[in-house]
Protein backbone atom coordinates (compact mmCIF):
# COMPACT_ATOMS: atom_id res chain seq x y z
CA UNK A 1 0.00 0.00 0.00
CA UNK A 2 1.38 3.38 -1.01
CA UNK A 3 1.91 5.68 1.96
CA UNK A 4 0.37 9.07 1.50
CA UNK A 5 2.84 11.92 1.64
CA UNK A 6 1.85 14.60 4.14
CA UNK A 7 2.65 18.14 3.06
CA UNK A 8 2.32 21.42 4.87
CA UNK A 9 -0.30 23.85 3.61
CA UNK A 10 2.39 26.11 2.08
CA UNK A 11 3.92 23.13 0.24
CA UNK A 12 0.50 22.03 -1.03
CA UNK A 13 -0.18 25.52 -2.35
CA UNK A 14 3.23 25.61 -4.07
CA UNK A 15 2.79 22.16 -5.60
CA UNK A 16 -0.73 23.09 -6.78
CA UNK A 17 0.54 26.27 -8.43
CA UNK A 18 3.41 24.40 -10.10
CA UNK A 19 1.16 21.64 -11.44
CA UNK A 20 -1.40 24.18 -12.64
CA UNK A 21 1.33 26.22 -14.32
CA UNK A 22 2.84 23.14 -16.03
CA UNK A 23 -0.58 22.09 -17.32
CA UNK A 24 -1.20 25.56 -18.75
CA UNK A 25 2.28 25.72 -20.30
CA UNK A 26 1.86 22.24 -21.79
CA UNK A 27 -1.41 23.12 -23.48
CA UNK A 28 -0.10 26.52 -24.60
CA UNK A 29 3.05 24.95 -26.05
CA UNK A 30 1.06 22.16 -27.65
CA UNK A 31 -1.30 24.69 -29.22
CA UNK A 32 1.44 27.08 -30.45
CA UNK A 33 3.64 24.35 -31.97
CA UNK A 34 0.75 22.55 -33.60
CA UNK A 35 -0.75 25.81 -34.85
CA UNK A 36 2.59 26.82 -36.42
CA UNK A 37 3.04 23.34 -37.90
CA UNK A 38 -0.53 23.36 -39.24
CA UNK A 39 -0.07 26.78 -40.82
CA UNK A 40 3.21 25.71 -42.41
CA UNK A 41 1.73 22.51 -43.80
CA UNK A 42 -1.33 24.36 -45.04
CA UNK A 43 0.82 26.94 -46.84
CA UNK A 44 2.91 24.16 -48.39
CA UNK A 45 -0.25 22.34 -49.43
CA UNK A 46 -1.57 25.43 -51.23
CA UNK A 47 1.82 25.91 -52.91
CA UNK A 48 1.98 22.24 -53.93
CA UNK A 49 -1.50 22.43 -55.43
CA UNK A 50 -0.49 25.44 -57.54
CA UNK A 51 2.59 23.62 -58.73
CA UNK A 52 0.58 20.54 -59.57
CA UNK A 53 -1.77 22.65 -61.70
CA UNK A 54 1.24 24.21 -63.44
CA UNK A 55 2.87 20.84 -64.13
CA UNK A 56 -0.40 19.30 -65.34
CA UNK A 57 -0.78 22.22 -67.76
CA UNK A 58 2.71 21.55 -69.09
CA UNK A 59 2.03 17.81 -69.49
CA UNK A 60 -1.22 18.63 -71.30
CA UNK A 61 0.75 20.65 -73.81
CA UNK A 62 3.25 17.82 -74.27
CA UNK A 63 0.39 15.34 -74.74
CA UNK A 64 -1.36 17.60 -77.27
CA UNK A 65 1.89 18.09 -79.22
CA UNK A 66 2.49 14.29 -79.20
CA UNK A 67 -0.97 13.52 -80.55
CA UNK A 68 -0.70 16.14 -83.27
CA UNK A 69 2.79 15.29 -84.52
CA UNK A 70 3.09 11.71 -83.28
CA UNK A 71 6.40 12.52 -81.62
CA UNK A 72 7.73 13.80 -78.30
CA UNK A 73 10.29 16.53 -78.19
CA UNK A 74 11.69 17.92 -74.96
CA UNK A 75 14.47 20.44 -74.63
CA UNK A 76 15.64 20.28 -71.06
CA UNK A 77 19.39 20.30 -71.65
CA UNK A 78 21.14 22.78 -69.41
CA UNK A 79 23.35 25.54 -70.79
CA UNK A 80 26.35 27.15 -69.18
CA UNK A 81 26.52 30.92 -69.30
CA UNK A 82 29.33 32.74 -67.46
CA UNK A 83 30.03 29.61 -65.43
CA UNK A 84 26.41 29.52 -64.25
CA UNK A 85 23.92 26.76 -64.91
CA UNK A 86 20.86 27.96 -66.85
CA UNK A 87 17.83 25.84 -67.78
CA UNK A 88 14.82 26.30 -69.89
CA UNK A 89 12.01 26.72 -67.37
CA UNK A 90 8.81 24.87 -68.10
CA UNK A 91 8.15 25.10 -64.30
CA UNK A 92 8.75 28.25 -62.30
CA UNK A 93 10.71 27.51 -59.11
CA UNK A 94 9.13 30.50 -57.29
CA UNK A 95 10.19 31.72 -53.88
CA UNK A 96 9.79 28.17 -52.45
CA UNK A 97 12.88 27.03 -54.41
CA UNK A 98 11.40 23.79 -55.67
CA UNK A 99 13.46 21.16 -57.42
CA UNK A 100 11.89 19.06 -60.17
CA UNK A 101 12.81 15.70 -61.63
CA UNK A 102 11.16 14.22 -64.70
CA UNK A 103 11.50 10.50 -65.31
CA UNK A 104 10.32 9.29 -68.73
CA UNK A 105 9.75 5.52 -68.82
CA UNK A 106 8.83 3.04 -71.51
CA UNK A 107 9.19 -0.70 -71.92
CA UNK A 108 12.90 -0.45 -72.77
CA UNK A 109 14.45 2.26 -70.65
CA UNK A 110 13.93 5.52 -68.75
CA UNK A 111 15.58 8.90 -68.56
CA UNK A 112 15.85 11.28 -65.62
CA UNK A 113 16.11 15.04 -66.02
CA UNK A 114 16.61 17.68 -63.29
CA UNK A 115 14.85 20.97 -63.83
CA UNK A 116 15.20 24.30 -62.04
CA UNK A 117 17.53 22.86 -59.45
CA UNK A 118 18.80 26.39 -58.91
CA UNK A 119 17.11 29.69 -59.55
CA UNK A 120 18.69 32.23 -61.81
CA UNK A 121 20.13 33.98 -58.78
CA UNK A 122 22.11 30.91 -57.70
CA UNK A 123 25.39 29.79 -59.25
CA UNK A 124 26.90 26.34 -59.52
CA UNK A 125 28.90 23.91 -61.67
CA UNK A 126 27.60 21.30 -64.12
CA UNK A 127 29.22 18.64 -61.93
CA UNK A 128 27.13 19.90 -59.00
CA UNK A 129 23.98 19.44 -61.09
CA UNK A 130 24.98 15.88 -61.97
CA UNK A 131 25.68 15.19 -58.34
CA UNK A 132 22.26 16.61 -57.42
CA UNK A 133 20.57 14.33 -59.98
CA UNK A 134 22.45 11.35 -58.55
CA UNK A 135 21.25 12.13 -55.03
CA UNK A 136 17.68 12.60 -56.24
CA UNK A 137 17.84 9.18 -57.97
CA UNK A 138 18.58 7.64 -54.61
CA UNK A 139 15.60 9.52 -53.16
CA UNK A 140 13.33 8.22 -55.94
CA UNK A 141 14.61 4.69 -55.34
CA UNK A 142 12.61 4.63 -52.12
CA UNK A 143 9.50 3.76 -54.03
CA UNK A 144 6.75 4.62 -51.49
CA UNK A 145 5.46 8.04 -52.47
CA UNK A 146 1.79 9.04 -52.44
CA UNK A 147 0.44 11.00 -55.32
CA UNK A 148 -1.15 13.97 -53.57
CA UNK A 149 0.57 13.98 -50.16
CA UNK A 150 4.20 14.96 -49.63
CA UNK A 151 6.37 12.47 -47.78
CA UNK A 152 9.56 13.32 -45.87
CA UNK A 153 12.84 11.96 -47.14
CA UNK A 154 16.26 12.61 -45.64
CA UNK A 155 19.29 13.28 -47.79
CA UNK A 156 22.71 14.52 -46.62
CA UNK A 157 21.31 15.90 -43.36
CA UNK A 158 18.43 17.58 -45.16
CA UNK A 159 14.74 16.73 -45.12
CA UNK A 160 12.72 16.93 -48.34
CA UNK A 161 9.03 16.85 -49.21
CA UNK A 162 8.36 14.87 -52.40
CA UNK A 163 5.17 14.69 -54.51
CA UNK A 164 4.77 12.68 -57.72
CA UNK A 165 2.63 13.46 -60.77
CA UNK A 166 2.35 10.73 -63.46
CA UNK A 167 1.00 10.94 -67.02
CA UNK A 168 1.02 8.43 -69.94
CA UNK A 169 1.89 10.24 -73.18
CA UNK A 170 2.33 8.29 -76.41
CA UNK A 171 3.13 5.03 -74.63
CA UNK A 172 5.66 6.76 -72.38
CA UNK A 173 5.07 7.37 -68.69
CA UNK A 174 6.04 10.82 -67.46
CA UNK A 175 6.80 10.86 -63.72
CA UNK A 176 7.26 14.41 -62.47
CA UNK A 177 8.65 14.71 -58.93
CA UNK A 178 8.35 17.97 -56.98
CA UNK A 179 11.09 18.16 -54.37
CA UNK A 180 11.31 20.81 -51.67
CA UNK A 181 13.86 21.19 -48.89
CA UNK A 182 11.86 21.62 -45.62
CA UNK A 183 14.83 21.34 -43.29
CA UNK A 184 14.52 25.02 -42.36
CA UNK A 185 10.84 24.70 -41.43
CA UNK A 186 11.48 21.66 -39.23
CA UNK A 187 14.49 23.37 -37.65
CA UNK A 188 12.29 26.37 -36.78
CA UNK A 189 9.73 24.09 -35.10
CA UNK A 190 12.43 22.26 -33.12
CA UNK A 191 13.97 25.59 -32.10
CA UNK A 192 10.54 26.84 -31.06
CA UNK A 193 10.01 23.74 -28.89
CA UNK A 194 13.46 24.12 -27.32
CA UNK A 195 12.90 27.81 -26.57
CA UNK A 196 9.51 27.00 -25.12
CA UNK A 197 11.03 24.36 -22.83
CA UNK A 198 13.73 26.79 -21.68
CA UNK A 199 11.09 29.46 -21.06
CA UNK A 200 9.00 26.94 -19.11
CA UNK A 201 11.93 25.96 -16.89
CA UNK A 202 12.83 29.59 -16.25
CA UNK A 203 9.21 30.49 -15.52
CA UNK A 204 8.90 27.44 -13.28
CA UNK A 205 11.84 28.59 -11.19
CA UNK A 206 10.32 32.07 -10.89
CA UNK A 207 6.89 30.60 -10.02
CA UNK A 208 8.38 28.41 -7.25
CA UNK A 209 10.31 31.38 -5.83
CA UNK A 210 7.34 33.77 -5.95
CA UNK A 211 4.93 31.12 -4.60
CA UNK A 212 7.12 30.55 -1.56
CA UNK A 213 7.16 34.29 -0.86
CA UNK A 214 3.42 34.71 -1.41
CA UNK A 215 2.40 31.64 0.61
CA UNK A 216 4.56 32.71 3.54
CA UNK A 217 2.88 36.12 3.42
CA UNK A 218 -0.63 34.73 2.94
CA UNK A 219 -0.23 32.11 5.66
CA UNK A 220 1.24 34.54 8.17
CA UNK A 221 -2.23 35.16 9.73
CA UNK A 222 -2.81 31.37 9.78
CA UNK A 223 0.43 30.87 11.70
CA UNK A 224 -0.72 33.62 14.06
CA UNK A 225 -4.02 31.75 14.53
CA UNK A 226 -2.13 28.52 15.28
CA UNK A 227 0.16 30.27 17.76
CA UNK A 228 -2.73 32.00 19.53
CA UNK A 229 -4.95 28.91 19.54
CA UNK A 230 -2.17 26.82 21.07
CA UNK A 231 -1.89 29.28 23.95
CA UNK A 232 -5.61 29.06 24.81
CA UNK A 233 -6.62 26.91 27.77
CA UNK A 234 -9.64 26.53 30.03
CA UNK A 235 -7.80 28.66 32.59
CA UNK A 236 -7.56 31.60 30.19
CA UNK A 237 -10.18 32.07 27.47
CA UNK A 238 -9.63 35.81 27.23
CA UNK A 239 -6.94 35.50 24.54
CA UNK A 240 -8.07 36.75 21.13
CA UNK A 241 -6.50 36.54 17.67
CA UNK A 242 -5.44 39.85 16.18
CA UNK A 243 -7.71 40.81 13.28
CA UNK A 244 -6.09 41.29 9.86
CA UNK A 245 -8.73 43.78 8.62
CA UNK A 246 -8.17 42.51 5.08
CA UNK A 247 -11.81 41.78 4.30
CA UNK A 248 -10.98 38.26 3.08
CA UNK A 249 -11.81 34.73 4.23
CA UNK A 250 -9.02 34.79 6.82
CA UNK A 251 -10.59 37.79 8.52
CA UNK A 252 -13.91 35.92 8.52
CA UNK A 253 -12.21 32.86 10.03
CA UNK A 254 -10.53 34.98 12.72
CA UNK A 255 -13.86 36.63 13.59
CA UNK A 256 -15.55 33.22 13.81
CA UNK A 257 -12.80 31.86 16.09
CA UNK A 258 -12.85 34.96 18.29
CA UNK A 259 -16.65 34.77 18.53
CA UNK A 260 -16.39 31.08 19.38
CA UNK A 261 -13.84 31.88 22.11
CA UNK A 262 -16.17 34.57 23.43
CA UNK A 263 -19.05 32.09 23.55
CA UNK A 264 -16.85 29.48 25.20
CA UNK A 265 -15.69 32.04 27.74
CA UNK A 266 -19.30 32.96 28.51
CA UNK A 267 -20.25 29.29 28.65
CA UNK A 268 -17.44 28.49 31.10
CA UNK A 269 -18.35 31.54 33.18
CA UNK A 270 -22.00 30.47 33.18
CA UNK A 271 -20.97 26.94 34.08
CA UNK A 272 -18.87 28.20 36.98
CA UNK A 273 -21.69 30.50 38.08
CA UNK A 274 -24.20 27.67 37.68
CA UNK A 275 -22.13 25.34 39.85
CA UNK A 276 -21.66 28.10 42.40
CA UNK A 277 -25.39 28.89 42.41
CA UNK A 278 -26.38 25.23 42.72
CA UNK A 279 -23.92 24.79 45.56
CA UNK A 280 -25.34 27.88 47.21
CA UNK A 281 -28.92 26.75 46.80
CA UNK A 282 -28.20 23.25 48.12
CA UNK A 283 -26.00 24.44 50.98
CA UNK A 284 -28.86 26.11 52.86
CA UNK A 285 -31.30 23.14 53.00
CA UNK A 286 -28.42 20.75 53.70
CA UNK A 287 -27.25 22.97 56.57
CA UNK A 288 -30.77 23.07 58.01
CA UNK A 289 -31.17 19.30 57.70
CA UNK A 290 -27.75 18.78 59.30
CA UNK A 291 -28.52 21.24 62.12
CA UNK A 292 -31.82 19.65 63.07
CA UNK A 293 -30.37 16.15 62.77
CA UNK A 294 -27.60 17.10 65.22
CA UNK A 295 -30.18 18.72 67.51
CA UNK A 296 -32.18 15.52 67.55
CA UNK A 297 -29.02 13.53 68.26
CA UNK A 298 -28.05 15.71 71.22
CA UNK A 299 -31.47 15.80 72.90
CA UNK A 300 -32.63 12.35 71.86
CA UNK A 301 -36.32 11.69 72.33
CA UNK A 302 -36.72 13.84 75.49
CA UNK A 303 -39.05 16.29 73.80
CA UNK A 304 -41.66 15.08 71.31
CA UNK A 305 -42.40 18.63 70.16
CA UNK A 306 -38.73 19.18 69.27
CA UNK A 307 -38.61 15.91 67.37
CA UNK A 308 -41.76 16.67 65.43
CA UNK A 309 -40.57 20.19 64.59
CA UNK A 310 -37.19 18.89 63.47
CA UNK A 311 -38.72 16.17 61.33
CA UNK A 312 -41.12 18.62 59.73
CA UNK A 313 -38.31 21.01 58.88
CA UNK A 314 -36.13 18.20 57.53
CA UNK A 315 -39.00 17.01 55.35
CA UNK A 316 -39.68 20.57 54.17
CA UNK A 317 -36.06 21.21 53.24
CA UNK A 318 -35.84 17.81 51.57
CA UNK A 319 -38.82 18.79 49.44
CA UNK A 320 -37.11 22.08 48.59
CA UNK A 321 -34.02 20.16 47.50
CA UNK A 322 -36.15 17.77 45.44
CA UNK A 323 -37.92 20.71 43.85
CA UNK A 324 -34.59 22.31 42.98
CA UNK A 325 -33.20 19.07 41.55
CA UNK A 326 -36.40 18.52 39.52
CA UNK A 327 -36.12 22.02 38.05
CA UNK A 328 -32.45 21.56 37.20
CA UNK A 329 -33.20 18.18 35.65
CA UNK A 330 -35.98 19.71 33.53
CA UNK A 331 -33.67 22.47 32.28
CA UNK A 332 -30.94 19.93 31.53
CA UNK A 333 -33.38 17.83 29.50
CA UNK A 334 -34.55 20.99 27.74
CA UNK A 335 -30.97 21.83 26.78
CA UNK A 336 -30.55 18.31 25.42
CA UNK A 337 -33.95 18.42 23.66
CA UNK A 338 -35.05 15.29 25.51
CA UNK A 339 -38.11 16.68 27.31
CA UNK A 340 -41.07 14.40 26.67
CA UNK A 341 -44.06 16.45 25.52
CA UNK A 342 -47.63 15.39 24.86
CA UNK A 343 -49.17 17.79 22.32
CA UNK A 344 -52.94 17.83 22.47
CA UNK A 345 -55.85 20.12 21.73
CA UNK A 346 -57.92 21.51 24.58
CA UNK A 347 -60.43 24.26 25.29
CA UNK A 348 -58.89 27.58 26.35
CA UNK A 349 -61.78 28.66 28.61
CA UNK A 350 -61.66 25.48 30.70
CA UNK A 351 -57.86 25.71 30.85
CA UNK A 352 -57.85 29.32 32.13
CA UNK A 353 -60.57 28.46 34.65
CA UNK A 354 -58.30 25.68 35.96
CA UNK A 355 -55.45 28.21 36.24
CA UNK A 356 -57.76 30.49 38.23
CA UNK A 357 -58.89 27.70 40.57
CA UNK A 358 -55.31 26.53 41.25
CA UNK A 359 -54.12 30.09 41.89
CA UNK A 360 -56.71 30.59 44.61
CA UNK A 361 -54.86 28.06 46.78
CA UNK A 362 -51.32 29.54 46.58
CA UNK A 363 -52.26 33.23 46.10
CA UNK A 364 -54.65 33.64 49.04
CA UNK A 365 -53.28 37.10 49.87
CA UNK A 366 -53.89 38.39 46.33
CA UNK A 367 -56.94 38.85 44.14
CA UNK A 368 -56.86 36.79 40.93
CA UNK A 369 -58.81 38.57 38.17
CA UNK A 370 -59.64 37.13 34.75
CA UNK A 371 -59.94 40.20 32.52
CA UNK A 372 -60.40 38.39 29.23
CA UNK A 373 -61.03 34.75 28.42
CA UNK A 374 -61.77 34.20 24.74
CA UNK A 375 -62.92 30.83 23.54
CA UNK A 376 -60.47 29.04 21.22
CA UNK A 377 -58.65 25.71 20.99
CA UNK A 378 -55.07 25.46 22.30
CA UNK A 379 -52.56 23.09 20.69
CA UNK A 380 -49.90 22.35 23.34
CA UNK A 381 -48.72 20.15 26.18
CA UNK A 382 -51.39 20.98 28.77
CA UNK A 383 -49.37 20.10 31.89
CA UNK A 384 -46.24 21.99 30.77
CA UNK A 385 -48.24 25.08 29.79
CA UNK A 386 -50.08 24.95 33.12
CA UNK A 387 -46.72 24.73 34.91
CA UNK A 388 -45.44 27.82 33.06
CA UNK A 389 -48.50 29.94 33.89
CA UNK A 390 -48.50 28.82 37.53
CA UNK A 391 -44.83 29.79 37.78
CA UNK A 392 -45.56 33.27 36.42
CA UNK A 393 -48.44 33.74 38.89
CA UNK A 394 -46.19 32.55 41.74
CA UNK A 395 -43.59 35.07 40.61
CA UNK A 396 -46.20 37.84 40.64
CA UNK A 397 -47.25 36.81 44.14
CA UNK A 398 -43.65 37.07 45.40
CA UNK A 399 -42.96 40.51 43.97
CA UNK A 400 -46.28 42.29 44.52
CA UNK A 401 -47.77 43.51 47.82
CA UNK A 402 -50.46 41.61 49.65
CA UNK A 403 -53.96 42.61 48.69
CA UNK A 404 -52.95 43.65 45.17
CA UNK A 405 -54.51 42.16 42.05
CA UNK A 406 -53.06 39.72 39.53
CA UNK A 407 -54.73 39.83 36.11
CA UNK A 408 -55.02 36.87 33.74
CA UNK A 409 -55.85 37.47 30.06
CA UNK A 410 -56.37 34.89 27.32
CA UNK A 411 -57.01 35.66 23.62
CA UNK A 412 -56.29 34.39 20.12
CA UNK A 413 -54.38 36.43 17.51
CA UNK A 414 -56.13 35.52 14.27
CA UNK A 415 -53.53 37.27 12.11
CA UNK A 416 -50.48 35.60 13.70
CA UNK A 417 -52.30 32.32 14.37
CA UNK A 418 -51.20 32.16 18.00
CA UNK A 419 -52.61 31.94 21.49
CA UNK A 420 -51.77 34.93 23.71
CA UNK A 421 -51.87 34.45 27.50
CA UNK A 422 -50.66 37.19 29.85
CA UNK A 423 -50.13 37.54 33.61
CA UNK A 424 -50.05 41.09 34.95
CA UNK A 425 -49.36 42.24 38.51
CA UNK A 426 -49.14 45.47 40.51
CA UNK A 427 -45.74 44.73 42.01
CA UNK A 428 -42.35 46.44 42.25
CA UNK A 429 -41.65 46.20 38.53
CA UNK A 430 -38.41 45.50 36.67
CA UNK A 431 -35.98 47.90 35.05
CA UNK A 432 -35.77 47.44 31.25
CA UNK A 433 -32.03 46.81 31.42
CA UNK A 434 -32.76 43.53 33.24
CA UNK A 435 -35.32 42.19 30.75
CA UNK A 436 -32.86 39.83 29.04
CA UNK A 437 -31.14 38.71 32.27
CA UNK A 438 -34.23 37.73 34.28
CA UNK A 439 -34.55 34.55 32.20
CA UNK A 440 -31.02 33.43 33.11
CA UNK A 441 -30.75 30.60 35.60
CA UNK A 442 -30.42 31.69 39.25
CA UNK A 443 -30.46 35.33 38.21
CA UNK A 444 -32.17 37.78 40.54
CA UNK A 445 -32.42 41.51 40.11
CA UNK A 446 -31.53 41.73 43.82
CA UNK A 447 -27.86 40.75 43.67
CA UNK A 448 -27.71 40.36 47.43
CA UNK A 449 -29.64 37.12 46.86
CA UNK A 450 -31.75 37.44 50.00
CA UNK A 451 -34.31 34.83 50.79
CA UNK A 452 -37.09 37.29 51.53
CA UNK A 453 -39.10 36.18 48.52
CA UNK A 454 -37.97 32.57 48.57
CA UNK A 455 -37.61 30.48 45.42
CA UNK A 456 -34.60 29.24 43.51
CA UNK A 457 -34.22 31.78 40.71
CA UNK A 458 -35.10 29.10 38.14
CA UNK A 459 -38.77 29.90 37.60
CA UNK A 460 -38.54 32.23 34.60
CA UNK A 461 -35.83 30.07 33.06
CA UNK A 462 -38.25 27.14 33.12
CA UNK A 463 -41.07 29.31 31.72
CA UNK A 464 -38.92 30.35 28.79
CA UNK A 465 -37.78 26.76 28.17
CA UNK A 466 -41.37 25.48 28.16
CA UNK A 467 -42.53 28.15 25.71
CA UNK A 468 -39.44 27.56 23.53
CA UNK A 469 -40.34 23.86 23.35
CA UNK A 470 -43.66 25.02 21.88
CA UNK A 471 -41.82 27.28 19.38
CA UNK A 472 -43.27 30.30 21.16
CA UNK A 473 -41.88 33.39 22.87
CA UNK A 474 -42.15 35.32 26.13
CA UNK A 475 -42.69 39.08 26.07
CA UNK A 476 -42.01 41.33 29.08
CA UNK A 477 -43.58 44.70 29.85
CA UNK A 478 -42.67 46.41 33.10
CA UNK A 479 -41.99 49.72 34.84
CA UNK A 480 -40.51 50.35 38.24
CA UNK A 481 -43.23 50.49 40.94
CA UNK A 482 -45.95 50.02 38.31
CA UNK A 483 -45.96 46.28 38.03
CA UNK A 484 -44.94 43.73 35.39
CA UNK A 485 -46.70 41.86 32.61
CA UNK A 486 -45.47 38.57 31.11
CA UNK A 487 -47.07 37.64 27.80
CA UNK A 488 -46.90 34.13 26.35
CA UNK A 489 -47.14 33.75 22.55
CA UNK A 490 -47.93 30.14 21.59
CA UNK A 491 -48.21 29.33 17.84
CA UNK A 492 -51.27 27.30 16.87
CA UNK A 493 -52.95 26.41 13.58
CA UNK A 494 -56.28 25.99 15.36
CA UNK A 495 -58.58 28.94 14.64
CA UNK A 496 -60.52 30.89 17.22
CA UNK A 497 -63.93 29.37 17.85
CA UNK A 498 -66.99 31.42 17.12
CA UNK A 499 -69.01 32.24 20.23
Amino acid sequence: MIKRIKLKLADRISVTFVIFFLIIMFFCGFFVVNFFNFQNKNNNKISYEKKMVEINDFLNKVSSFSEKYNTITLEFNPKIENQSVVYSKPFEPGIEKYEYIIRIRNAKNYDEIALNTFTSKNTGKVNDVKKDISEVNKLIGKNKINKNHPIHYKKNGHIYDVIRISRNIGGNVFDVYIVKDVTGDITIIKTLILLFLLYTLLSLAIIVFMTNILTSKILKPVNSIIKTASSISTNDLTVRINNTNTGDELETLINIINNMLERLNIAFDNQSKFISDVSHELRTPLAIIKGYAELMKRHGSSTNDLINESVDLIINESMNMKNLVDKLLFLAKGDANTVKINIETFDSVGFINQVYTDALFFAKDHEIVIDRNEKYTILADRSLLLQAIRTMIENSVKYSPKGSSIYVNSSYDQEKKEAVISIKDEGIGIDKKYFDKIFERFYRVDESRTKDTGGTGLGLSIVKKIISIHSGSVEVKSEINKGSEFILHIPSKIHKEKS
